[in-house]
């Protein structure tokens, strides 16, 4: 079974009260984590509060017991497999040495002087991981905050499938755009 489908199901079982569900949740710094293993893949989702349809979305994490590729060919999966979010994502920093690279929207959402924007920090290696959470940045601002983002399960679920899907992109899927 698909990770964000394992994903979409725990959260509809929380929804409806599941005591087995809500006792695996995890203390986050005053949010919640709820963990979901899939064979090989794992997703920590971060959260602030839920409905019966929703999640106050803070970060998800997709981990994979292995890699296929370079952080390069996952970025560039990234802001193919991510185009349906609100703004655009790009390559904003790659360290082959550190197999680390950010991928941001590009351009940011603007209102006036301030900026919302998608954020995706891969790591390669021997167990590679894309952690995502949106963020805000105002004038002023000593530093970017973290925002709580309403999403829905179906979104949620979607994003987790991508980061895994990412995960697995090597260099010739990557030029070609296809798995």
């Amino acid at each position: 079974m698909a990770l964000g489908k394992l994903l979409a199901e725990q959260l509809n079982q929380l929804a409806v009260g599941s005591p087995e569900i809500a006792q695996s949740l995890r203390d986050a710094g005053g949010s919640m984590a709820l963990v979901v293993a899939a064979p090989a893949a794992q997703a920590t989702l971060t959260f602030a509060d839920q409905d019966r349809y929703s999640v106050t979305f803070r970060t998800l994490e997709v981990s994979h017991g292995s890699g296929s590729g370079t952080v390069a060919a996952q970025a560039a999966a990234l802001t193919q497999r991510l185009a349906f979010l609100e703004e655009p994502l790009t390559l904003i920093e790659q360290s082959a040495d550190e197999q680390t690279a950010q991928v941001r929207s590009y351009p940011p959402l603007r209102e006036g002087d301030e900026r919302w924007y998608w954020e995706v920090v891969l790591q390669g290696g021997n167990r590679p991981s894309a952690v995502i959470g949106r963020y805000h940045w105002a004038p002023g601002m000593a530093e970017r905050e973290a925002v709580a983002y309403p999403a829905t399960f179906s979104l949620v679920s979607r994003i987790a499938d991508a980061l895994n899907e990412a995960l697995h992109t090597n260099e010739a899927e990557a030029a070609t755009g296809h798995r």
